[in-house]
């Protein structure tokens, strides 16, 4: 099975809030679909 990890996930304390990491999270398991990744694990902050 193909997988991948996008981490580490982080956007800088005076951007964030402003939809950044939420848009590089989707463009990552976007790009990691289309390369036939079937299991994306996203590091990154719990609450996110």
């Amino acid at each position: 099975m193909r997988a991948l990890s996008l981490s580490p996930m982080a956007v800088l304390p005076e951007l964030q809030r402003q939809g950044i990491g939420s848009a590089l999270v989707q463009r990552g398991m976007e790009a990691s679909r289309q390369q036939g990744h079937r299991v994306i694990v996203a590091v990154g902050h719990a609450n996110f």
